[in-house]
């Protein structure tokens, strides 16, 4: 799978494949962070502006959400 992160969903007993910024972001979930952390991270890290990495960021917690690979607390 190259550089590709493959993780598995317990709750859902499904595995999802992520992709390298996906897999990068789930690496910074492993510490309880808000949405605007994770993005103050990534944009450190990724050539791009803060509201496309936030929109990134955004879409891809909800997709993690949806799969039920991370929930919010608090």
């Amino acid at each position: 799978m190259g550089d590709d992160t493959v993780v598995m969903s317990e709750r859902m007993g499904e595995y999802f494949g992520l992709n390298s910024s996906s897999a990068r972001l789930w690496s910074y979930l492993a510490n309880p962070s808000t949405a605007a952390e994770l993005r103050d991270r990534m944009l450190a890290e990724y050539d791009v502006t803060a509201d496309r990495c936030e929109r990134s960021v955004l879409r891809i917690l909800g997709e993690m959400i949806e799969k039920k690979l991370v929930r919010i607390v608090g």
